[in-house]
């Protein structure tokens, strides 16, 4: 049975809290959101990275700081995670003393992520053959640069062609 975005959505929501703020982490976690309730509170949390010419092989985030409404919970919201990072940035910016929960629509599994990222829940946990991760962080990206997708396809899993089918179901599901 195929997965549609909508579905992974679904997903998402069923995991969520309504009592929480959901908060979007950058703008991909839309295209998760899109398909949520309208009824949701949603607030936006731009997260970038910062480059740093005296630390070549580490990526360092940064996130703008948020400040919830008073005695709201945030659950933050993403597309993918890979490294963790953009969620560990993200949650140590939100103005609270509260327990911050994190929702992602897919997640390799990875000890790694686990640790950098915190505890989150994800609609679809992938694990890739032979282990590691792939180095990508949006689908929109791949989805939009068939280049890039096929180039990433290659290097990361030995055929230019091996993400195809994912990158068609999401597609179908921005229709």
């Amino acid at each position: 049975m195929p997965i549609s975005l909508a579905s992974v959505a679904a997903v998402c929501y069923k995991l969520f809290d309504t009592s929480s703020v959901a908060v979007a982490v950058g703008n991909s976690s839309f295209d998760v959101l899109d398909y949520w309730p309208s009824e949701v509170k949603i607030m936006t949390q731009q997260v970038e990275i910062i480059h740093d010419s005296r630390v070549r092989s580490e990526r360092l985030m940064r996130a703008e700081e948020i400040k919830l409404p008073v005695n709201a919970k945030a659950c933050l919201v993403d597309d993918v995670a890979v490294s963790g990072k953009t969620l560990a940035a993200a949650r140590s910016c939100i103005l609270a003393d509260l327990e911050v929960d994190a929702i992602i629509g897919m997640a390799w599994k990875s000890q790694r992520l686990a640790r950098t990222a915190g505890q989150f829940a994800a609609a679809i946990t992938y694990i890739q053959q032979g282990g590691g991760i792939p180095a990508v962080n949006t689908l929109s990206t791949l989805a939009s640069n068939s280049k890039l997708l096929s180039d990433y396809a290659a290097r990361q899993f030995g055929d230019s062609r091996s993400l195809d089918s994912i990158i068609d179901i999401y597609k179908k599901g921005e229709e």
